[in-house]
């Protein structure tokens, strides 16, 4: 009846006016009235008055006056009444490690505040077997929903049926994007020009070379007229106007000088640009926003429990959800962990953090996370209904959020999440130093050297080839000749 009729008060005080009843019958209701959660309860029995002490055990004790029910001390001593829990794997809210002495130490920030609240108002702790590494968190909400489990150190917050503690705070949930990576050294000679201009300039070279093949076509073949058109133009726009086949229009003198002044400006602009790039490192281009992760083709993968959160919002994120992988949490964890740069995944800021902090010491970070908030959602703990004392739990929280201890303890589970060996810094690959000019740089160019080299000498192999075949040929019909004179 008291649950039907009394629902989630749990922190008003309570008078039970009975016509007779025993002292073992009050025990009885007593401990229901517990069970249910509710504290603050006064029997009214034939004129007589009583309460219920919970600790050790519970029992039912006689009050001469109702300023003794209104005076009472609240509880600071449950006298090891045991608090169950379960200790999950979900860093840096809650996790376990084995310490260079051997210890088994479980940590995080849920779990170090809940940890202080038992030692402080002496619960005895009794940890639920459940799977440490299972990543089975649908269990552990089914477990708490049955009144299993008392308290669970982490939020739960895609079950929003379950019963929570004092909020927290607000968290942010963000998306986890590759950052840019330096450009190959090797790429540097090409990369000083867009490449719409790269096309743009060959492209003029072609057609300026069509116009004075077809302007000065003369007693050469048309394919023999154009190549030397070809190699003119090319000298020309380079300074080095050394070639016999010389412009013969006034209109082609005029293309010509006119392509000359654009080479100077383009090589000299090419010059410097190539100056000052071997000076700096260059980066691929940066994701900043969500319009710039909509331009990739960039996978997002996440669990089937944060789906649901994410489908109310496809209004405006319908991009991700096309994209979106559903896969098992344990392979999020790797993920998150390991920093994989050639996926998008999410997570709470905090977590999300937590994660980056391992690219402390890397000259270029691996990944980097967006300033756009896909939703805000509120932390807490996880507690079954109709804890019985959910009131002073709530306001030990209250407590510990004010002191300043929770910003204590999120600061300090970065690097308590190294020591555990949880996550570890990550180290730049090679030497990153930026000193003398390598020979990377020039891998390029002179590949394009002796390509062209390589190239020439085939070409010369090959007209040698023909040129004495041909006098070969030549001397041969000679012979013939005089032998049939």
């Amino acid at each position: 009846m008291a649950k039907s009729l009394l629902l989630q008060v749990h922190f008003t005080d309570i008078l039970w006016v009975y016509s007779r009843e025993s002292i073992s019958e009050l025990e009885e209701l007593a401990k229901s009235h517990w069970t249910s959660g509710y504290m603050n309860t006064l029997y009214y029995v034939c004129g007589a008055l009583y309460s219920y002490s919970p600790v050790p055990n519970i029992t039912v004790k006689q009050l001469k006056k109702v300023d003794d029910y209104c005076n009472r001390q609240p509880i600071v001593d449950y006298q090891l009444y045991p608090l169950t829990t379960a200790v999950m794997h979900h860093p840096p809210s809650c996790y376990r490690y084995t310490d260079r002495h051997g210890k088994q130490v479980t940590t995080g920030t849920f779990w170090k505040p809940l940890e202080l609240f038992m030692r402080t108002y002496n619960f005895d702790s009794i940890e639920y077997p459940h799977k440490y590494k299972s990543f089975d968190y649908e269990v552990l909400a089914k477990l708490t929903d049955n009144n299993t489990i008392d308290i669970l150190p982490s939020t739960l917050y895609l079950w929003e049926h379950l019963t929570r503690s004092k909020v927290l705070g607000n968290r942010h949930f963000r998306l986890l994007v590759p950052s840019p990576q330096p450009v190959e050294e090797e790429a540097y000679i090409s990369i000083a020009f867009t490449k719409q201009l790269w096309i743009f300039n060959f492209a003029l070279i072609f057609a300026v070379s069509v116009t004075l093949n077809l302007s000065s076509r003369g007693n050469d073949q048309q394919t023999m007229g154009f190549i030397k058109s070809w190699l003119y133009v090319h000298g020309s726009f380079f300074y080095q106007c050394h070639f016999r086949v010389k412009a013969k229009t006034g209109m082609s003198k005029l293309i010509v000088m006119s392509l000359m002044c654009y080479g100077c400006i383009l090589v000299g602009f090419y010059q410097g640009r190539l100056s000052s790039i071997l000076t700096i490192n260059i980066c691929e281009p940066k994701i900043e926003t969500l319009e710039d992760l909509k331009s990739t083709n960039l996978l997002y993968i996440d669990s089937k429990f944060n789906k649901c959160y994410l489908e109310r919002w496809a209004n405006d994120l319908e991009f991700i959800l096309k994209r979106l992988k559903v896969v098992d949490v344990d392979l999020l964890y790797l993920a998150r962990r390991n920093l994989n740069t050639s996926i998008v995944h999410g997570g709470l800021e905090h977590t999300l953090n937590y994660y980056l902090f391992q690219q402390r010491y890397l000259r270029y970070p691996l990944t980097h996370m967006l300033d756009a908030v896909i939703y805000t959602t509120p932390v807490s703990f996880t507690v079954r209904s109709n804890l019985s004392y959910i009131q002073q739990f709530n306001r030990f929280l209250g407590h510990f959020m004010s002191s300043g201890l929770r910003d204590k303890v999120e600061d300090g589970s970065w690097w308590e999440g190294i020591y555990s060996g949880e996550i570890r810094f990550f180290t730049n690959n090679g030497d990153d130093r930026r000193g003398f000019l390598k020979f990377d740089f020039f891998k390029t160019p002179l590949f394009i050297l002796f390509a062209g080299m390589a190239l020439s000498s085939v070409l010369f192999l090959c007209e040698n080839i023909y040129f004495r075949r041909h006098k070969l040929f030549a001397l041969m019909a000679r012979w013939k000749n005089n032998s049939k004179n």
